[in-house]
């Protein structure tokens, strides 16, 4: 009747083991078997429990004495200045290469704004030797128109358009 119940499939949920093999389970279980035999005697055992003791003491010392070596062989003043130069070093590099990247940019602008100039100077040559063109082009055309007479067929044409232009008129 639970399992027709329950929301999520049985083999999802969390199960305990059946209650058949519960009843086999001792109650009371050692945590880990003793490697000694159960026919040693309580002083055996106390002798063996001070012998590793006395081991331990002495792999402590042992451990304590090559920690305080280390630690009078190793010089943290000096390690600290040379983090410190390290890091000083760094912002001298950084700072440099910033100002090497501000020098690049100037640069690039500079170089820029003279390109522009350029630009500018032929602009302005063009726009001289087009005015002098056009100058030249005016004087000569002006040169020829007073010098040389109106061909005949012209003539006609003035005549024409303005007898046009006068009878629209009235």
């Amino acid at each position: 009747m639970s399992i027709l119940l329950t929301p999520t499939w049985p083999h999802a949920m969390p199960s305990l083991p059946p209650q058949i093999y519960l009843k086999h389970v001792p109650f009371i279980s050692p945590i880990s078997n003793s490697p000694h035999n159960e026919s040693l005697s309580l002083e055996a055992l106390i002798t063996e429990n001070e012998e590793l003791r006395c081991k331990n003491e002495l792999l402590q010392a042992q451990y304590n004495a090559l920690h305080q070596r280390m630690q009078d062989s190793f010089d943290f003043c000096n390690t600290q200045m040379l983090f410190l130069a390290e890091r000083g070093e760094a912002a001298r590099q950084a700072m440099g290469d910033e100002w090497e990247a501000q020098k690049a940019a100037r640069e690039a602008k500079d170089t820029d704004s003279k390109e522009v100039e350029g630009w500018k100077a032929v602009r302005n040559a063009a726009w001289e030797a087009a005015k002098v063109d056009n100058e030249t082009a005016l004087i000569q055309w002006e040169f020829v128109r007073a010098t040389l007479p109106l061909k005949p067929q012209t003539e006609i044409g003035k005549r024409l358009i303005n007898h046009t232009l006068s009878q629209w008129e009235s």
